[in-house]
């Protein structure tokens, strides 16, 4: 299964980046949300305060990338419940 999966890599690989970036058309309303909210909060802070809250939102947007690992998972799962039958 091995051999299988270092042929496939590259395809799971672009395939799990398309997965991500779905996600992140499907929440875009979320994001904007998000960040205006954000916004509106950052104008009530200073310095560390405001960099903090950039920290949060740098955060919130890369928790897309759960959904590449999620998709990786899912395949090798696949995978193994073939071998598995």
């Amino acid at each position: 299964m091995d051999t299988v999966y270092e042929w496939i890599a590259p395809k799971l690989e672009q395939r799990a980046w398309e997965a991500v970036l779905i996600v992140e058309r499907e929440n875009q309303g979320n994001i904007k949300e998000f960040s205006a909210q954000l916004e509106k909060i950052k104008v009530f802070l200073t310095g560390e305060g405001a960099a903090e809250l950039s920290k949060l939102e740098a955060i919130f947007l890369e928790k897309n990338v759960a959904a590449k690992k999620a998709y990786k998972m899912g395949f090798e799962d696949a995978l193994h419940l073939k071998a598995s039958l």
